[in-house]
């Protein structure tokens, strides 16, 4: 029992570690800060919806992490998509304390819009499953690649063996060279907010791109 005991507690630290570099990670994420607005207690806000996507995506199976443990890609394949009692508790979380009920409306429809994009290509593509990225994140400390490449053969090799594409979107324009060098195709791009930001959208075809 004692044994039982100390592996979860281990594991909870490791959850609670790799929530915390996704949200350091993701503190000056443009498309975050559009979610949760430029308000008091950001970061809890922002963790409040990390952690979110991080047990959904968990229970799936979608964490992938560097052996390292510098590196994440938190991702899920949508057929395989379902909510528990506490995935719905959660998710009330997000939206009465980080994104608040009087913005509820504006992210829904913005997040509609990303949404209907990216089924726009689904159909054209005609994929009937998917993967999709939620989070790829590094510890800002951690300057070698090693950990980055590691995850991303990882999900590749998912891909591959699933033979299902990868969507993702990024608001890091300058991320871009980096993505289509491991074999993405960014299909197209919309501005989502008055105030100007661009969202680019990504697939990865596993019938056409290998590991380099």
């Amino acid at each position: 029992m004692l044994q039982l005991l100390t592996q979860d507690h281990a594991q909870r630290l490791d959850d609670h570690s790799i929530i915390d570099l996704l949200c350091l990670a993701f503190i000056d994420n443009k498309r975050m800060h559009m979610l949760i607005g430029r308000v008091g207690a950001f970061r809890l806000r922002l963790e409040t919806v990390v952690t979110y996507c991080f047990y959904l995506a968990k229970k799936l199976g979608g964490v992938i992490s560097s052996t390292c443990r510098n590196t994440h890609i938190i991702y899920y394949q949508k057929s395989e998509m379902y909510h528990s009692i506490g995935d719905y508790l959660r998710y009330c979380l997000v939206a009465i304390f980080a994104v608040r009920l009087n913005r509820v409306w504006g992210v829904f429809t913005r997040e509609k819009r990303v949404k209907t994009i990216r089924k726009q290509e689904i159909t054209r593509s005609k994929d009937e499953d998917y993967l999709y990225v939620w989070y790829l994140a590094q510890r800002k400390s951690y300057l070698k690649l090693d950990g980055l490449v590691e995850v991303k053969n990882q999900l590749i090799s998912e891909s591959l063996r699933l033979k299902l594409p990868i969507y993702m979107e990024t608001t890091e324009e300058r991320l871009l060279p980096m993505y289509e060098r491991i074999g993405f195709n960014f299909y197209t791009s919309a501005q989502i907010t008055k105030s100007g930001m661009v969202l680019w959208f990504g697939r990865f075809d596993p019938n056409q791109n290998h590991i380099p």
